[in-house]
C-alpha cells in the first residue's frame, strides 16, 4: 500500500465515508433483526457525520490511500468524566478499516498513533475505547499501544415481537422510583459495583470512582422524562432497583424503539429480585409500544447472564472495553 495521509474529517467531506461506513463489519446493531440493514449503516453514518460537525467536543480522523478514504477513528472528549476525575478524558468512539488482518492492522495503527498524538497536545491523561470482541485487529493494535482490558461486556434483549414473558412466581412489588426512594437507592448501590471497568483502573482513584456511580444514579433520577426507574420492595423496604433510559438518536435515524444503557442493583439478601426487575422493564416495553429493551453486563456476571437466559433472551453483542493512561511529558 502506498504511504497514507492521515488528516481531519471535514463536514463537508463526510459523503466520502459512506462506502466505508457501509462495509463495517462490526456495526452494533449487526445482530439486530429488526432493524433493516440500510438503517444501520445510516446510523453509523450519522453518529460519525455528527462528530465531525462537533469539533469543539469532537473530532474524526480518516487515513487515505490517494484519493480513497481506507479507514477513520473518532476521539470524544468527556468532560463530565473529566470533571469528576479531576484530569481530562476522552474515549475512541470509531476505529473502521476495510481490507484484509495486515492491511487494517497497518491502517490501524496509524489511525491510532494520530489520535494519541492529538491525546498529548490537548493534555488529554486517560483514553477508553469499546470494540467488538471478533475485530481482532483493534484489539492487538490498542494492546501494542498499552491499552488494557478493562472488561468484556455483554449485550442480551428483549423483542417484544418474538419473545413472551414467562410466569414468575411474586416474590416483590415493583414499582416506579418514587423521590424520596433515592438514599435508599444509593445505599444499596454503595460497594456493590465493583465489577465495574472503572473499579479494575488502578489509574482511577477509588474513592472518586465510588462517587461517580453514585452521581450517575442521582443524575438518573433527576430526569424521569428520558429515564425510567423501577425499584422492588418487600414490606416498605426497598432492596434494588432498574433504571434505564430511552436511545432516542436511534429512533430519530432507524424509527427504532429501543431502552437499554441501564443500571441494576439488587441487595445481597433479596433473592430473586433482578428476575423481577427484568420481568417489569420487559412488561414496559410491551405496555409502553417499545421495541427492544437492551440488558447489559459483564461477562463475569454469571447471576445476571443466568437469569437473562431464563428469559429466553437474545444474546446479540459482546464488547470489550479498553484503557489506557497517558502520563505527563514529565512524568
Amino acid at each position: 500500500m502506498r504511504i497514507m495521509k492521515i488528516e481531519c474529517l471535514t463536514q463537508k467531506d463526510t459523503e466520502e465515508i459512506k462506502a466505508l461506513v457501509a462495509s463495517y463489519k462490526f456495526n452494533e446493531y449487526r445482530n439486530y433483526r429488526i432493524i433493516k440493514k440500510n438503517k444501520k449503516e445510516e446510523y453509523l453514518f450519522s453518529q460519525v457525520s455528527g462528530l465531525a460537525a462537533n469539533n469543539k467536543e469532537a473530532c474524526v480522523v480518516v487515513a487515505k490511500d490517494g484519493a480513497k478514504i481506507v479507514g477513520l477513528a473518532s476521539l470524544i472528549k468527556l468532560p463530565w468524566d473529566s470533571r469528576h476525575f479531576g484530569f481530562n478524558m476522552a474515549k475512541i468512539g470509531h476505529l473502521m478499516v476495510s481490507g484484509d488482518y495486515n492491511k487494517a492492522f497497518s491502517v490501524k495503527k496509524a489511525l491510532v498513533s494520530f489520535i494519541l498524538q492529538i491525546c498529548r497536545k490537548e493534555d488529554i491523561r486517560h483514553v477508553s475505547c469499546r470494540i467488538d470482541t471478533s475485530d481482532f485487529t483493534s484489539l492487538h493494535v490498542l494492546e501494542a499501544d498499552d491499552f488494557r482490558i478493562m472488561d468484556t461486556m455483554v449485550t442480551y434483549i428483549f423483542n417484544r415481537f418474538k419473545h413472551r414473558l414467562p410466569c414468575l412466581k411474586k416474590l416483590y412489588d415493583v414499582r416506579l422510583f418514587r423521590q424520596e426512594d433515592l438514599s435508599s437507592l444509593l445505599e444499596i448501590a454503595y460497594n456493590r459495583l465493583l465489577y465495574g471497568r472503572f473499579y479494575n483502573d488502578v489509574h482511577l482513584p477509588r474513592q472518586k470512582t465510588e462517587k461517580m456511580y453514585m452521581e450517575w444514579i442521582k443524575n438518573y433520577c433527576s430526569d424521569l422524562e428520558q429515564n425510567r426507574v423501577f425499584v422492588i420492595e418487600k414490606k416498605n423496604r426497598v432492596s434494588g432497583f432498574l433504571l434505564y433510559k430511552k436511545n432516542m438518536e436511534l429512533e430519530r435515524s432507524c424509527g427504532i424503539k429501543i431502552i437499554g444503557s441501564g443500571l441494576s442493583v439488587v441487595s445481597p439478601d433479596a433473592k430473586g429480585g433482578y428476575p423481577a426487575l427484568v420481568m417489569a422493564t420487559a412488561e414496559d416495553v410491551i405496555s409502553l409500544s417499545y421495541d427492544i429493551s437492551e440488558y447489559d453486563t459483564q461477562l463475569n456476571n454469571y447471576e445476571s447472564i443466568k437469569v437473562m437466559q431464563g428469559f429466553g433472551l437474545d444474546y446479540v453483542k459482546s464488547r470489550y472495553t479498553l484503557h489506557k493512561w497517558l502520563p505527563k511529558s514529565n512524568e
